[in-house]
């Protein structure tokens, strides 16, 4: 009873952080593109009055910032009225079209292949929105709960190259500032989109307990999903060449795994992970905590279980390393539970097939009767 009680309460707290979350994502997200907005609202104004004074300036710009202007205030509206319906969509699309305008004007090569990863991550978010707001595309409700950091992936790419490109201009610091408010309000959005509730997290992450039992005692022990298993190149690769967009979403998903363990508080991917993005140095708390539990599970699977102080020295001077090292032990404790069931497996079947032998040589001295025999042999074999 006191378990129960105890799971109750936490579900029910769980539900109020989920409230809580759904409407920081909510008013976040809808002041984050009304933000977007007003910053686009200079560029539009300077279009405006270039077209006017120079012949042969080219009229798409100005169109561009209106489309973005509007777009942008749509889906702040649809955020802030809780608006999940064609509103947005229309938002998004409007804001799909003003990338492809940018993507006719007079730019070089590889900023057109740039501005085409950008709309590809618009484009996706409005798919995931149409699947999720309307009846059409419904086919794409579970794969948009796949593949919904893509778009994020697409756009912070293009936000760092262009941060990157303004800073030898001298407007770094600017187009710093968009890039930051459009890629949060992005992250913000999906999120909403893609999860009814707001807030990307499943029941399930409660805890990934097993249970098993033995003599009549039933024990619950700590296992991480099989999906938490990552391959350490695929791993690496991801670290080096998306310029930290993979990163976040490890931290994401890693914090969801985590909540495996027993006997400790679960935690919030979103919440963790916008507090990782937004907050100086709360990574590497993030990064301590995880590794602790990391050792915790790697301890009960009998593997060394002293990482969570490297992990913090490694984050603060070598920070590509600490998502490395967590990775690597992860791997190690789900191919050893692997290995951990097959050997129990194992000796419950030889323990069985030994204690049937004792029953059997009991049965033949006349200690005990065949009743009795085939009733502990029918315990046995169903065990």
């Amino acid at each position: 009873m006191p378990t129960m009680f105890i799971q109750k309460r936490r579900k029910l707290q769980w539900k109020k952080r989920k409230k809580f979350w759904c409407s920081i994502i909510l008013s976040g997200g809808g002041i984050l593109f009304a933000l977007l907005a007003l910053m686009k609202i200079p560029a539009f104004i300077n279009s405006i009055r270039a077209s006017m004074v120079y012949e042969y300036y080219p009229i798409t710009y100005s169109i561009s910032a209106l489309l973005f202007i509007i777009g942008s205030i749509l889906i702040s509206i649809s955020l802030f009225m809780k608006r999940r319906d064609i509103i947005a969509c229309i938002g998004l699309a409007i804001i799909t079209l003003n990338s492809i305008i940018s993507f006719l004007n007079p730019n070089n090569f590889f900023s057109k292949l740039f501005i085409l990863i950008y709309i590809a991550g618009y484009v996706l978010i409005l798919l995931f929105a149409l699947s999720q707001f309307t009846n059409y595309l419904v086919q794409f409700k579970e794969t948009s709960k796949k593949f919904w950091f893509v778009p994020i992936i697409c756009i912070g790419i293009v936000s760092l190259i262009d941060v990157i490109g303004a800073i030898f201009i001298g407007r770094g610091g600017t187009v710093l500032l968009q890039r930051v408010v459009e890629v949060g309000a992005v992250v913000l959005t999906i999120i909403w989109i893609v999860f009814p509730d707001g807030i990307p997290s499943k029941e399930a992450t409660f805890s990934y307990n097993t249970k098993t039992s033995y003599d009549g005692v039933e024990y619950t022990m700590s296992a991480l999903p099989g999906e938490a298993y990552c391959s350490m190149v695929k791993h690496v690769l991801l670290l080096l060449f998306t310029f930290g967009i993979w990163y976040l979403i490890w931290i994401y998903k890693v914090t969801g795994y985590l909540n495996a363990v027993k006997d400790e508080e679960p935690r919030e991917p979103a919440t963790k992970l916008l507090l990782c993005m937004f907050i100086p140095f709360y990574v590497l708390y993030w990064t301590y905590k995880s590794a602790q539990r990391i050792d915790k599970l790697a301890k009960q699977k009998g593997l060394s279980a002293d990482s969570a102080t490297l992990c913090l020295i490694m984050a603060i001077f070598l920070p590509i390393i600490a998502p490395i090292l967590m990775q690597d032990k992860m791997n190690n404790i789900i191919t050893a539970k692997k290995e951990s069931a097959v050997h129990q497996q194992g000796e419950v079947n030889i323990g069985a097939a030994s204690e049937l032998k004792n029953y059997k040589e009991l049965l033949d001295s006349g200690v005990i009767t065949q009743e009795e025999f085939e009733e502990k042999k029918k315990q046995l074999l169903s065990l």
